[in-house]
């Protein structure tokens, strides 16, 4: 794929990194418009299916535990002037939230990839789906 389609290949990837940080410091109503209006969301004890259902789920979150999502950049496995698809892997980080000081951690909570689909729509690039799909978990949430 080379340099072509260097454009939609970044504002992609800003998407899969503004995703990370809107979800770990509960930013849910913009977490949400990064996707289309009928975007998918699924990751194991989750399923959405729209920009509402997503923001509705995520605003439902914990706020006892801090998490902190570390993403590689994506591998683009298929991508044309409107559509785009990647897998991005990442580990999660969480512990339990303290009222001073940093939370504290043993390691990954889990690593896992995000299988993506963007679309480009009026409003510019935007996920269409997002499959995150479980690769390791640590032993102690077994």
């Amino acid at each position: 794929m080379g340099s072509q389609h260097f454009e939609e290949k970044a504002a992609c990837a800003a998407l899969i990194t503004a995703f990370a940080y809107y979800v770990d410091r509960r930013m849910y109503r913009e977490l949400a418009d990064l996707f289309t209006e009928d975007g998918s969301f699924q990751r194991p004890g989750l399923s959405v299916r729209s920009r509402e259902e997503l923001f509705a789920s995520m605003s439902a979150r914990t706020t006892e535990i801090e998490t902190r999502h570390v993403c590689t950049a994506p591998m683009f496995t298929s991508i044309s002037d409107d559509r785009a698809e990647a897998v991005t892997y990442f580990m999660m980080f969480q512990a339990a939230g303290v009222e001073t000081g940093l939370p504290s951690f043993e390691s990954p909570a889990a690593v896992a990839e995000y299988r993506d689909t963007f679309a480009k729509t009026d409003d510019g690039w935007r996920i269409a789906s997002r499959v995150g799909v479980p690769a390791m978990i640590h032993k102690s949430l077994v």
